[in-house]
């Protein structure tokens, strides 16, 4: 890192030419000093093609990078080692000229002009830089790099938090937690919204498409005194849904069970008549809770499918007036178990509009962090 990956490369053919000059020499100290020199060498490239893979690696498949990476070297450092080793056993043995110093003189020459050339190459390519300042990558790669920007792309991204890409992509593969919280503080959410405008839906399923599943966690066995999920019922609960509510949100319920579509839309239809705006959302927000907490994932892709996506983004929103922590954080772990974003997705496909509720959710979970970000400082 003080150095920089071009002079760490003529490093490395120091620690070739130093014990190909003393190889030969019969003395202790030039055996010492050759011995040193190669596992400097060894060591030393090693970290050097580790530093050089990173370059050309996206954070997100850095793993993947490095075995293939190590794979190839191998398989190009095979039949050179074996083919080196098959010439010294067919040399006479008493022969130590023609055994060992000329085949080691031999690839050690070869080794400092491939190392040379190759540092000489540094120079030059990549605008002199020697290595690309971002890597090329898939679309579904960089969608997954950027996705917790609500972007498609790192140009995008960088757009939206007001960094240059090649800044914005050198901070996101900093694995430091710090350096993230840094980077969404960033993040400007009217920026954001103009991105959303400008895709369709099918922008959206790619990005959702493209997210990395998120591994489950075995949940804990309820211990029977435990209080149900959002017992949105308890008369000691300060903001408890009147009976009315309740009425209506056990309709819900029964029509996304047993119901027919008809019949589920002329319910909707009548709540609309029946109660005000804050009060239905509610009784769909209770409906939406109770399908949850029973894992109904049948209940909850129609509710996605047929509600009305204004109906929808009212019910979320008044989630957070009348869930107090714990049951927001039980119901959005259950949520994201019963619809990641590859069903999202699919749903989507099926319902173009949800890509609005999409967006509104997105933004809505970004400003979130943020105000947890900042709350934090």
């Amino acid at each position: 890192d003080i150095i920089g990956l071009k002079a760490f490369g003529y490093v490395l053919i120091l620690f070739i030419l130093v014990p190909m000059a003393l190889f030969s020499i019969p003395e202790w100290w030039a055996a010492w000093m050759t011995t040193i020199g190669f596992c400097l060498f060894t060591t030393l490239s090693q970290l050097f093609q580790s530093r050089y893979f990173l370059h050309y690696s996206p954070p997100n498949r850095l793993g993947v990078y490095s075995g293939v990476f190590t794979m190839l070297i191998m398989v190009i450092m095979a039949p050179v080692g074996m083919g080196t080793y098959g010439y010294i056993s067919a040399m006479p043995e008493d022969d130590i000229y023609q055994r060992y110093t000329l085949p080691y003189l031999i690839f050690g020459v070869i080794g400092v002009a491939s190392l040379l050339t190759f540092n000489i190459r540094l120079h030059f390519v990549h605008d002199g830089r020697g290595m690309p300042a971002v890597p090329n990558m898939l679309p579904e790669d960089e969608m997954e790099l950027v996705a917790p920007f609500g972007a498609m792309n790192l140009d995008e991204a960088a757009v939206i938090v007001g960094l240059d890409k090649e800044v914005l992509f050198k901070r996101l593969a900093d694995p430091d937690p710090a350096n993230f919280k840094e980077l969404m503080l960033l993040v400007n959410t009217d920026r954001l919204q103009e991105a959303f405008d400008k895709h369709s839906a099918d922008d959206f399923i790619k990005m959702m498409e493209a997210a990395p599943e998120v591994e489950e966690e075995e949940e804990e066995p309820p211990e029977t005194s435990q209080t149900p999920l959002l017992s949105v019922r308890d008369e000691e609960a300060a903001q408890a849904a009147p009976a009315h509510l309740a009425s209506a949100s056990d309709e819900l319920r029964e029509a996304f069970k047993a119901g027919t579509p008809e019949s589920r839309k002329k319910l909707i239809e009548k709540l609309v008549k029946e109660l005000v705006d804050k009060e239905r959302y509610r009784a769909l927000g209770d409906c939406l809770v109770i399908m949850v907490k029973e894992s109904d994932a049948d209940g909850v892709k129609t509710f996605m499918l047929e509600v009305p996506v204004e109906e929808q983004w009212h019910c979320f929103i008044g989630m957070e007036d009348w869930m107090d922590e714990q049951d927001s954080k039980d119901f959005e772990k259950r949520w994201a178990k019963l619809m990641p974003g590859k069903q999202f997705a699919a749903l989507m496909k099926q319902n173009p509009q949800l890509k609005d509720l999409a967006a509104r959710l997105m933004k809505r979970e970004i400003q979130r962090n943020m105000n947890r970000f900042r709350s934090k400082k």
